[in-house]
């Protein structure tokens, strides 16, 4: 078995194995454009921060490295996301992934990058890897809902759809509520743009343009 980072030449084993190995790839019809898409387009990715590993000219296992900046204790720290750690399911429990994450972390400690983190369920078949690997939780995500009429004053709060034109203000409020939490990604007016007025997001990190919901 080897390990080494992807090139484009393998874009069509990747995208078939991790059809293989998530639901919601298959759902959302990964295919080799879509990925590429990402790959190419994400500042923190890039075929670089691509891994693979192959047996006997096939390959067996897949991880991303995204490279993002994360706010802890008041400062920003580079951090290495692990994303997309696949093995083929013929091949699961002979140490495809110990293997491709040990890679993808000695990587990131020889850049110097301080950090590590990902998102797994808790109980879930990958936690006990992760746990022998070195990670240990940190938080779980939580999410708001606020109704207008929660609002000291409701009857004078204007509510409209958000635009283009709104980034700077968006992006104040993100960094306004970054500041009092820890492991908030930090995002530019470049991504906020991206994210949230010109695509939908798909599968965590995959973005899709926008165009009416099917």
């Amino acid at each position: 078995m080897r390990y080494q980072r992807g090139r484009p030449g393998d874009l069509k084993e990747i995208v078939r194995l991790l059809n293989v190995c998530f639901s919601t790839y298959r759902a959302w019809g990964l295919d080799g454009d879509r990925y590429i898409q990402w790959v190419e387009k994400d500042p923190g990715l890039g075929w670089e921060n691509v891994y693979w590993a192959e047996e006997k000219g096939k390959l067996i296992g897949h991880l991303h490295v995204v490279r993002r900046w994360v706010r802890l204790s008041g400062a920003w720290v580079e951090t290495g996301g692990i994303a997309n750690l696949a093995t083929h399911p013929d091949r699961r429990r002979k140490g495809v992934a110990r293997g491709l994450l040990q890679l993808a972390l000695e990587e990131l400690a020889r850049d110097g990058v301080p950090l590590a983190a990902l998102f797994a369920g808790f109980g879930e078949a990958a936690h006990s890897l992760y746990r022998k690997c070195g990670f240990s939780e940190a938080y779980f995500t939580r999410y708001a809902v606020i109704s207008t009429l929660e609002l000291p004053h409701p009857s004078q709060v204007e509510v409209r759809v958000a635009t283009e034109n709104d980034v700077g203000v968006v992006k104040q409020i993100y960094e306004e509520t970054a500041a009092a939490w820890n492991g908030v990604v930090h995002r530019d007016e470049e991504a906020i743009r991206t994210r949230l007025f010109r695509s939908w997001g798909r599968h965590t990190f995959l973005q899709e343009p926008r165009g009416p919901r099917s």
